[in-house]
């Protein structure tokens, strides 16, 4: 994916998203952030795999 590598070449460490239209998408932390505020996130994958929104703990905390 495209979207990724730009991602990662601008020295961001881009976080794998579902969106609550289905859609997959990479991230950075802070746009993650500003999604889960919104409700906008069904999932997002973790280290250790993918944390689901309303059912697994998560901290929404601004990393402004």
């Amino acid at each position: 994916m495209p979207e990724r590598r730009s991602l990662r070449r601008a020295g961001h460490n881009p976080i794998e998203v579902i969106m609550s239209g289905g859609t997959h998408r990479y991230f950075t932390p802070q746009v993650l952030d500003a999604l889960l505020e919104n409700n906008r996130v069904i999932k997002f994958r973790r280290e250790y795999g993918w944390v689901t929104v309303g059912v697994h703990p998560i901290r929404v905390k601004s990393r402004r």
